[in-house]
């Protein structure tokens, strides 16, 4: 989950270096998280590619992306990935990429219509390089601009200036926007709801046991485990639906409805320990490539209800399964609605006497 409403965030001071039983990690400086307000994503490009990273022992390439079927594209340690060829063949190559796992990505926010830096994996698997040289960039003046998927240029996006990382800013602790705007009341709440779904897996091992929930524990503890009010530019922080809606029920004893675009992730969650209450469900819906809340008129006849989570009624307690019971109605009275909306095709009866694979179908 995320929501866009940061603008900047404090850059990386110093070099950091975590050790680990694999290998060690060096953090260094990084361009500040932004958001660009610009449809081309070569203005993030300039941006990124403006911070001086050869001054702190690395360089910064532009990596893969693919703007014709993707709002993302990410930046990379130059020392990422391998050259053409495959890593066992390689054999004596003077190559310097060695893997980094640096990267930062942008994403396009279609509601804003502007571009985000996130900050997606800030260590190095390196220390710096203090003879590293900056390379320079070629760039073609009749290049047309790279638009996300959908993205239609037209006369009134004429070119605007690039920010350009401020050097003095860069060595002082940047304060966050505290325009009410920008980082709204929605914000404060979304911190105190991690650390009560945080609480929620560490005080219920026995209902919430590791085939429960959406990664392994200690992951899943480690991704709620921040003081931050606004994660939108660190990934490591984000979560996914719907495999977190479980755990969001339980956290608040409601059932949580999850709707996206199609029908095949749309999803009912029940909270796994406790019978049934009069409490609205909480609603999420994708949107734009981040999650939202929004409300219902639970007072419809015909509310549409997606399906129950599988994960939920192998693990829900015996007291939790009642919850079914209270929405089974409403969950079938979709299911028709769905199915009776789907094409239907006629049959050759030739197809009757040809043998039919079986199905082979994974819970």
């Amino acid at each position: 989950m995320y929501f866009p409403f940061i603008l900047r965030s404090p850059p990386y001071q110093s070099t950091i270096v975590v050790l680990s039983m694999e290998a060690e990690e060096y953090t260094l400086p990084v361009p500040n998280t932004i958001e660009i307000k610009h449809k081309d994503c070569r203005k993030m490009d300039d941006y990124v590619m403006s911070f001086p990273a050869t001054q702190h022992g690395y360089r910064m390439r532009i990596g893969h992306s693919q703007p014709k079927s993707s709002p993302v594209s990410t930046y990379e340690c130059y020392r990422s990935g391998y050259p053409k060829g495959q890593p066992a063949a390689l054999g004596t190559t003077k190559s310097l990429r060695i893997g980094c796992p640096l990267e930062l990505t942008t994403r396009y926010i279609y509601s804003t219509s502007s571009w985000i830096l996130i900050h997606t994996h800030v260590g190095h698997n390196h220390p710096p390089d203090p003879s590293v040289k900056p390379r320079k960039r070629h760039i073609d003046p009749k290049a047309p601009p790279i638009l996300a998927p959908g993205v239609v240029w037209d006369a009134s996006d004429g070119p605007t200036s690039t920010p350009v990382q401020d050097q003095d800013q860069e060595q002082q602790p940047l304060a966050l926007v505290s325009n009410q705007y920008i980082v709204p009341p929605l914000q404060d709440e979304w911190l105190a709801i991690r650390q009560s779904m945080q609480e929620t897996i560490i005080t219920m091992p026995n209902i919430l046991t590791p085939r429960a929930l959406p990664e392994p524990r200690d992951e899943a503890l480690a991704r709620l485990a921040t003081t931050k009010k606004n994660v939108i530019h660190e990934q490591k922080y984000w979560l996914t639906m719907p495999g977190w809606g479980g755990i969001i029920a339980t956290t608040f004893n409601r059932p949580v409805i999850y709707y996206e675009p199609g029908i095949s992730n749309n999803r009912i969650f029940f909270p796994y320990h406790t019978s049934p209450n009069l409490t609205p469900p909480i609603v999420i819906i994708y949107a734009d490539f981040h999650f939202a809340s929004a409300l219902l008129d639970f007072t419809l006849d015909r509310l549409p209800v997606p399906r129950v989570c599988p994960t939920w009624q192998r693990f829900a307690t015996a007291k939790a399964s009642i919850w079914l019971d209270d929405w089974k109605s409403l969950i079938q009275l979709h299911a028709d609605f769905l199915n009776n909306r789907k094409p239907r095709t006629r049959r050759n009866p030739k197809d009757k006497k040809v043998p039919q694979e079986p199905t082979v179908v994974s819970d």
